[in-house]
């Protein structure tokens, strides 16, 4: 209902879901968070950092052997959230709809778009944060 949140709500709420995903994966799911304090309060559409979560899950690989790392940082102008890549071995379906919804929401609220960098081993999000 709201058109953004703070971050640290964002990061309260992905909390939750990492937990849940923890414990399902384990080891095979390793987190680090760099975020700056003075950015807790910066704002963020709601759900970005859930569906980006969600978007890394789907469409890597979770091994112990070959866990999969994500990194949620933030500069004071931007939130980063960045995996390895480790493509399933069976494409699961993707309509794409989420980072497009995640771009609209972003160009909406900020007037700047996402930037989504792919370079075959690092998947990469950046969000404005205002």
């Amino acid at each position: 209902e709201h058109e953004a949140v703070t971050l640290q709500e964002e990061l309260d709420f992905a909390d939750s879901y990492l937990f849940l995903l923890k414990t399902r994966f384990g080891e095979a799911l390793q987190v680090e968070k760099n975020i700056a304090e003075a950015d807790l309060e910066r704002r963020l559409p709601p759900m970005t950092l859930q569906l980006l979560l969600e978007n890394a899950v789907k469409h890597n690989a979770l091994t112990a052997a070959k866990p999969l790392r994500i990194r949620l940082l933030s500069d004071g102008v931007f939130l980063t959230v960045q995996n390895n890549r480790q493509p399933k071995s069976s494409k699961p379906f993707s309509s794409g709809i989420g980072l497009k919804n995640i771009g609209e929401r972003v160009q909406r609220l900020t007037r700047q778009e996402p930037a989504v960098e792919n370079d075959g081993e690092v998947f990469r999000v950046t969000i404005p944060l205002l």
